[in-house]
């Protein structure tokens, strides 16, 4: 049998089996191959529906876990005791956890936003009521840190003391954290003040005594004056 033009070459290579050596039709041959044409699509739809949903189950396991992931970084960023703020190659702001968003002020979505580090320092309303000069100081500080100078002690007139430390990435880009250590430096000159003084009378004891006294040995050293005055305070 002569096949058409305007058929299916699946068709066509249908009809021609299912013909005879003098070109006769044999129609049972051809629903027989009709039939399994059918159903090797069929099948074939099967498997890709099939692979179709293990890849939409597999990228949804992905997309969870992605986001179960990104729940927990976020989580561990946001619990932080100090500041950090990531950014990329191009200098923009990648991701800053919320230590750095109370340090300076700033809200969410301004930290989410892709700006630069001096715009947003410029904009911190905790910067902002600093006189200039003290705000331009601080900002210069913070931006200007290179590998060759990765870190800075701060000292804000609000009375907070703060270090800022940078860490350069791989690739392009870099870390900075911003630790508070007020408390500690207070904690800290607190200490030193009570091992010079009377913890009663808050007056300076021998310690003190010998620490001033050792001074005054070294600068008559170096040819300085100096002079001892001992009042006795013992009233009968």
């Amino acid at each position: 049998m002569k096949a058409r033009a305007d058929l299916h070459p699946l068709l066509c290579r249908q009809l021609t089996k299912a013909s005879g050596a003098k070109g006769e039709l044999d129609t049972d041959r051809l629903l027989g191959l009709v039939s399994r044409a059918y159903q090797e699509k069929d099948a074939d739809r099967q498997r890709t529906d099939r692979a179709n949903e293990l890849m939409a189950e597999e990228l949804e396991e992905a997309v969870a876990a992605s986001a179960l992931q990104a729940a927990r970084f976020k989580a561990a960023l946001d619990n932080m005791t100090q500041g950090l703020c990531l950014f990329d190659n191009n200098g923009m702001l990648v991701v800053g956890n919320r230590r750095f968003q109370e340090i300076y002020g700033l809200s969410e979505m301004l930290c989410a936003s892709g700006s630069s580090l001096e715009p947003l320092l410029s904009i911190s309303p905790v910067m902002r009521v600093m006189e200039p000069r003290f705000r331009q100081h601080l900002i210069r500080e913070h931006v200007s840190l290179d590998e060759q100078h990765s870190f800075v002690e701060q000292s804000w007139p609000d009375g907070r003391t703060l270090i800022v430390s940078r860490t350069w990435i791989v690739g392009g880009g870099y870390l900075d954290t911003i630790a508070d250590i007020t408390e500690s430096r207070s904690a800290a000159a607190r200490i030193a003040h009570l091992a010079r003084h009377d913890a009663l009378t808050d007056l300076a004891n021998r310690f003190l005594l010998r620490e001033r006294l050792q001074e005054m040995v070294r600068n008559a050293a170096r040819n300085e004056r100096c002079a001892i005055m001992c009042l006795d305070l013992d009233c009968k």
